[in-house]
């Protein structure tokens, strides 16, 4: 018998050589067959598609698809993947019963995993009214490697769309909406690329990962708490990907589990931080929040500040248990609350434009009889460094550091008009 191995499956007409099994709806009755036309089920569409699944060939180390056609199909148990198994379900709509309360596709093998699992394709509905206490996710890989989840929309959930702490997941071009939380990423070496995140109320991503990859994701309209949240992860990468328009902050780091690393080596280059909408509180949350983490970069990143009311209490906030970590190139533009930025982290690196330069100089004038003289640094922010080369032979310092100005001193009055070089550094 010849077996179906990694071949593409037309988006919205398989033929039969292009499935194994196929489930199917027709005149209110649901139906299994396999490519020879042979009946496998007749039977609820959970029963269907899980018998499906079953029906593929035992122990295989080559890909096998299940493919369910267009229609409605309302789920009321969890459907169990194995491995080499794809499930291909373009213009299907899973939607999870009134009452299950479970997950609605998980791996079978959850004490060692599965392996080469494949979604693609289909809208699949937690229903949250009616299910508000699905324990993890609607879509729950357990352990594992290489999964690949591609071209579906997973919405309405009471929990979050997605979780997976394996290895190895691929995710394009996929939708997260409506839920309650948007995908909890644990395990390493992801890959993400082009998907959507929209109004999912507590967080678009919450990751705790190693070494993945997110490139050209767009997260945002984010109702109640944080766009993205890095809890102990490391050595993640963030390139062309927006984060817009959270309640709280846009990007928060912070550690969950004091015996696992804080967020560290993460790159983020690229990308924009935006905040049109109006936040939820005013003057109280940040757009980046660093309260944990070392030899995190942000290279290239636009962070743009418009909401007409409830502003953020600062840009970028980086607190003194993080550090050093490293902000190079990066734009600061827009409307802020008590500061552009307020950093305290240790020995971190800053060179910012836009409303905050990092280093900025110029040449003020001591007048003759003057004692004092107040310098615009136009930094916008408090300098912690300032140098001063008098053009005479006259002792100066300076005080009164402000995030706008700084006054150079002397102790004598000169005789003529001092030129004096001066510097300011973060």
């Amino acid at each position: 018998m010849v077996r179906i191995k990694d071949r593409i499956v037309s988006r919205y007409y398989a033929t039969p050589r292009q499935y194994d099994v196929v489930v199917y709806t027709e005149s209110g009755h649901y139906y299994a067959k396999d490519r020879r036309g042979n009946l496998i089920c007749v039977d609820s569409p959970t029963a269907c598609i899980q018998e499906a699944v079953d029906a593929l060939t035992p122990n295989r180390s080559w890909i096998e698809t299940v493919l369910i056609r267009s229609g409605n199909y309302i789920i009321n148990d969890t459907i169990m993947l194995d491995s080499f198994t794809r499930l291909v379900a373009h213009d299907a709509y899973l939607k999870l019963g009134n009452g299950v309360n479970k997950a609605m596709i998980t791996n079978r093998n959850q004490i060692n995993g599965n392996t080469y699992i494949i979604i693609e394709g289909g809208t699949y509905d937690g229903n949250y009214q009616e299910n508000p206490s699905i324990p993890t996710a609607l879509i729950n890989f357990v352990k594992g490697s290489i999964i690949t989840i591609t071209d579906t929309t997973i919405k309405n959930t009471y929990n979050f769309a997605l979780k997976y702490n394996g290895g190895t997941l691929r995710a394009f071009r996929n939708w997260f909406l409506n839920n309650y939380a948007g995908v909890n990423l644990g395990g390493a070496d992801h890959l993400f690329m082009h998907n959507y995140y929209s109004n999912n109320w507590s967080v678009d991503l919450l990751l705790s990962s190693g070494a993945s990859s997110f490139l050209g994701d767009y997260f945002g309209s984010n109702a109640a708490n944080n766009v993205m949240v890095i809890e102990n992860a490391t050595y993640n990468k963030f390139v062309g990907c927006v984060f817009s328009d959270a309640s709280r902050e846009n990007i928060l780091m912070r550690v969950n589990n004091t015996s696992l690393p804080v967020p560290r080596f993460n790159l983020f280059v690229g990308n924009l931080i935006a905040q049109w909408l109006n936040k939820k509180d005013n003057n109280t949350y940040s757009m980046v929040k660093i309260s944990y983490g070392t030899y995190n970069a942000f290279i290239g990143n636009m962070i743009a500040s418009y909401p007409s009311t409830n502003i953020p209490m600062y840009i970028l906030e980086e607190l003194s248990t993080a550090g050093p970590n490293y902000f190079i190139d990066n734009t600061l533009v827009g409307k802020y609350g008590t500061a552009p930025v307020n950093l305290s982290g240790v020995n971190s690196v800053y060179k910012f434009r836009g409303l905050i330069l990092s280093e900025n100089s110029g040449v003020a004038v001591l007048s003759v009889g003057s004692t004092r003289v107040t310098v615009n640094h136009n930094m916008g922010i408090k300098p912690n460094k300032i140098l001063l080369t008098p053009g005479a032979n006259i002792r100066v310092w300076y005080e009164n550091v402000t995030n706008t100005s700084f006054d150079i001193v002397t102790d004598t009055a000169p005789t003529s008009d001092v030129y004096i070089s001066w510097r300011a550094e973060l």
